[in-house]
């Protein structure tokens, strides 16, 4: 609910609370008088028109007359007549005089009902029947009128609480005590007047002179402190702008000064630079919170509280009725509904904006005594400010926020734009949709971290220095080059309809020339990945478009560009989604080892099983390791699964040469990541002992591609398996790359044959050929060769002929779980050479 609908709320429950109090209480009917209800809302209406205000620094106190014709009203008026002229007169004086808004006006009537009717259910309850002016029932009328100034206060409060959601407790007793002694005084001098009229009519004239004659005197002296005041201030604003060394503190003590004057919530000076209008400081103070010191203004002009002064020249009132809505936009960003603004006039030119507003309270407004003070003041500062030191200090400041400005969105390296710069432009094309065939360009330059290891950061930062210099030369002078961080830059190329694959081709080439770096010539490529503005609805959808295209482009071999698409981001996104499943399977213990079985050729007897890993998806589902082992290979991941099958794959191994007899052994893969990243050996040393395993029945796989990744530490590695008693196995042999010379000096037991010649031997001589070339050289150097992917009876045949000891493939069996291989193979060994 909105703090209007709160007030309004309130405010019908007051009136309801009261009309229910008439109809259950009787209050109505109490008592009769004489007083008609026109008379008694004259006396209300003059005593709200008729307010006495007391300012108290920022302070403002007033109180009316209202216990007066409050008094003469219980004395010789009907409840009926009292309240109707309460209320009535009330709204004449708040609608006609004081020109409150509607809510004030309903809730203020209220409140005054309802205190009202509490003083009458008071009084007539302690008076009764009896006659008020004996001095025995005096208390009565004091307690009445106490009572009255007590549920105004509170009622006060519950609104403050309502609009703010926070109530100044220690601020509302003070009024409220000040409210109580005020009542007193009022129903003393009304029950006093009473008296004396009682007696003797005629004197309701001294009376009346009586009364003229306080309100004069005090009108008197309210004028003269007034006018102290004005003095007061003047001096202290000329002093502050005089005795001030620094500009900023000066600025700040004159506009502390004038929100404490004219009691006002914020006070704003806007100081424009000697030579240049655009160029100006704001300083803002708010009583109570932290000041804004010369604060940059980006162009003045624009600011429609100057727009108005050049047709004005002289200071002017605005608020939220009465401005138009540039204006009451501006005031809204100040936070006030009403301010005093004018020009500070230097000699020859204007010097800055001077703008007071927000009255802490609504008593006395803002008006055209205020207004000729505040012209006053501003004429003062005007002249004081009017100097060298003025020119030289916003002239300074404004100089070293534009350093600032530089430093905080430029790369001190380089000066291209930093990211923060290149962010701001990419949020204004994104907004601005007739930009939306600007391009954006990530750029990464290619194994820049070897250079800045080998040859050292000062000749890294020089190749940035120069491939920065290199990207401005290759786009125009309207696009924008930046620096990211490290060795990633971007480009923003202006929406012109240019060819962008061709500025892509470009700073390729550019890029990848030679650079001399202290003494040497080096050479650097870069990766480019490139998105179009109207493929992003967000700033970070568009950089995220053109990251997801560089890094696509390192993928596929570095050294050139790509451009975003859906496609593209369906792939990725798709890969972000495996890589979570993934994690989640390892977690869930949803991947599981099943056996592949490896037949003797020439008996048809199986002597073992390769480990496979599988992945039992949600639905019971099986996936094969060629569905997701390749993913986890770039991501990393077959490090932590390839762990987990090392220990599977040996327990489970244990078990089954348990039950298949002692000569069978069970092979299982090592990736080339799993070989270079993990302590592969330590792995698989304290499995084996684990699960009981004689390592003699282990046979490690590894391909000849992650051997040949690092020959000397892979070799290493592999010797000290093959002196745990592991055997070791050459998988794949024939896909990848090695040289004889490398190959023989590997501690191979087994070679496999990769299954795509054992599936071409049959359509291409070729294969053949191959095929028995390989399988000739494993036995050259010792080894035992396995053919892979044997799915036909003649393919068996084939390999049996040229020499081949051992198959596996979907002939024999695809892969089991370790029960189903047991149920077949523990019992008897099967032959499916017919």
């Amino acid at each position: 609910m909105t703090t209007t609908r709160r007030i309004w709320l309130l405010t019908a429950t007051l009136l309801v609370c009261t009309m229910g109090s008439w109809l259950l209480l009787d209050v109505g009917s109490m008592r009769q008088g004489a007083l008609p209800w026109w008379a008694l809302a004259m006396g209300f209406a003059a005593a709200e028109v008729f307010v006495v205000h007391v300012h108290l620094r920022q302070d403002a106190y007033s109180f009316s007359l209202a216990e007066v014709p409050l008094v003469i009203g219980l004395l010789h008026a009907g409840a009926d007549a009292l309240i109707v002229g309460q209320m009535i007169g009330t709204v004449i004086a708040l609608v006609a005089h004081r020109r409150q808004p509607l809510l004030k006006v309903g809730f203020n009537v209220a409140d005054f009902a309802a205190s009202t009717t509490v003083a009458i259910f008071v009084f007539d309850r302690l008076v009764g029947s009896g006659d008020p002016f004996v001095p025995s029932r005096w208390p009565a009328m004091f307690t009445a009128a106490m009572a009255a100034a007590v549920v105004n206060v509170a009622l006060i409060g519950v609104a403050m609480k309502l609009a703010d959601g926070q109530v100044d407790y220690r601020k509302l007793m003070q009024v409220n005590l000040f409210g109580l002694v005020v009542a007193a005084a009022n129903t003393a001098f009304a029950l006093a007047g009473a008296l004396v009229v009682r007696t003797e009519p005629a004197a309701v004239a001294l009376l009346g002179v009586l009364a003229a004659t306080l309100l004069i005197a005090y009108r008197a002296y309210a004028n003269e402190r007034r006018h102290h005041e004005s003095l007061e201030f003047l001096y202290e604003s000329t002093r502050a702008l005089t005795q001030h060394r620094e500009l900023g503190g000066a600025l700040v003590a004159l506009l502390e000064n004038a929100c404490e004057t004219f009691r006002s919530s914020v006070g704003e000076l806007i100081l424009l630079s000697p030579d240049d209008l655009s160029g100006a400081a704001r300083t803002v103070v708010r009583p109570g919170s932290p000041s804004v010191v010369m604060q940059p203004v980006p162009h003045l002009p624009d600011d429609p509280l100057w727009q108005l002064l050049l047709h004005v020249h002289e200071p002017v009132l605005v608020d939220l009725t009465t401005a138009d809505v540039f204006i009451v936009e501006r005031l809204r960003e100040l936070g006030i509904a009403n301010a005093m603004i004018t020009r500070l006039e230097g000699e020859h030119r204007p010097i800055g904006l001077l703008v007071i507003g927000g009255r802490l309270s609504d008593v006395t407004p803002l008006n055209h005594g205020d207004l000729r003070l505040f012209a006053t003041v501003a004429n003062h500062a005007a002249l004081s400010l009017e100097n060298d030191q003025l020119e030289t200090s916003v002239t300074t400041l404004l100089e070293l926020e534009r350093q600032l400005s530089h430093q905080a969105f430029h790369d001190a390296m380089t000066g291209l734009a930093n990211r923060a710069q290149f962010r701001r432009y990419l949020d204004e094309v994104v907004r601005d949709r007739r930009r939306a065939s600007a391009v954006v360009m990530f750029i990464d330059l290619d194994d820049f971290k070897a250079i800045n290891d080998t040859m050292g950061h000062a000749s890294g930062d020089e190749l940035l220095r120069v491939v920065a210099g290199r990207l401005i030369d290759a786009v125009r002078s309207d696009d924008l080059v930046a620096r990211l961080g490290g060795d990633e830059f971007a480009v923003l190329l202006s929406p012109d309809g240019r060819d962008f694959d061709l500025v892509a081709r470009r700073i390729v080439t550019e890029i990848s020339r030679p650079v001399e770096v202290g003494d040497q010539l080096v050479r650097v490529t870069c990766s480019i990945g490139i998105a179009v503005a109207e493929d992003a609805e967000t700033t970070d959808e568009l950089i995220r478009n053109a990251d997801t295209a560089m890094y696509e482009a390192k993928a596929r071999g570095k050294g050139r560009h790509q451009r975003f698409t859906a496609e593209l981001y369906a792939n990725v996104h798709a890969k972000h989604v495996l890589h979570h499943e993934l994690e989640q399977a390892m977690a869930l213990e949803q991947l599981t080892v099943h056996f592949q079985p490896f037949v003797e050729l020439t008996s048809g007897r199986v002597i073992g099983a390769e480990a496979l890993v599988r992945w039992r998806g949600d639905d019971g589902s099986l996936h094969p390791a060629s569905a997701f082992i390749d993913f986890a290979e770039e991501t990393g991941q077959s490090v932590a699964i390839g762990r987990f099958v090392i220990d599977r794959a040996i327990a489970d191994g244990a078990h089954l040469v348990r039950s298949c007899g002692p000569d069978f052994c069970v092979a299982v893969n090592v990736s080339g990541r799993q070989l270079s990243q993990s302590d592969v050996t330590s792995d698989i040393r304290r499995a084996l002992e684990l699960h009981g395993l004689d390592p003699s029945r282990l046979v490690v796989e590894i391909t000849e591609t992650a051997v040949m990744a690092d020959i000397d530490a892979n070799l290493e590695r592999l010797r000290d398996l093959r002196a745990m008693g592991v055997r070791l196995a050459l998988d794949d042999f024939g896909t990848g790359y090695s040289s004889l010379s490398h190959l023989r000096d590997f501690p191979i037991d087994l070679l496999k044959v990769a299954k795509s010649f054992i599936e071409g031997m049959g359509h291409s001589e070729e294969h053949a050929v191959f095929l028995r070339v390989i399988v000739e050289l494993g036995h050259a150097l010792g080894m035992a060769v396995v053919g892979e992917g044997v799915e036909t009876v003649e393919q068996a045949e084939v390999l049996a002929v040229l020499g081949c000891e051992y198959a596996q493939g979907y002939l024999y069996d695809p892969a089991l779980d370790v029960d189903g291989f047991l149920a077949r193979y523990a019992t008897r060994p099967v032959d499916r050479r017919s």
